[in-house]
C-alpha cells in the first residue's frame, strides 16, 4: 500500500486548532484519514494513495476547500 503522510504541526498552531479536532474535521468533510501517532508520526495524518486517482483528487480537493482553504 502507499501511504502519504502529511504533516499537520505548524497549521495547527497557526490556526490554533488540536490533531484530534482537525481529524474529525476531516471524517466530517468525508476525508478518510488516520492518525500518524501509531506510526511514530505524531503530527501527521496518513492517507492512502492505494485508492482510484479520482478518488485521490476528490480528497485532496475537500482538504483544500474545507480544510486548509487555499
Amino acid at each position: 500500500t502507499y501511504m502519504l503522510f502529511i504533516d499537520t504541526q505548524d497549521f495547527c498552531a497557526e490556526k490554533n486548532i488540536s490533531h484530534d479536532e482537525l481529524l474529525k474535521l476531516a471524517w466530517s468533510k468525508g476525508v478518510t484519514w488516520h492518525d500518524g501517532n501509531l506510526f511514530q508520526a505524531p503530527h501527521s495524518f496518513r492517507l492512502s494513495l492505494a485508492i482510484p486517482k479520482s478518488l485521490v483528487e476528490e480528497a485532496f480537493a475537500r482538504l483544500d476547500k474545507y480544510i486548509f482553504k487555499s
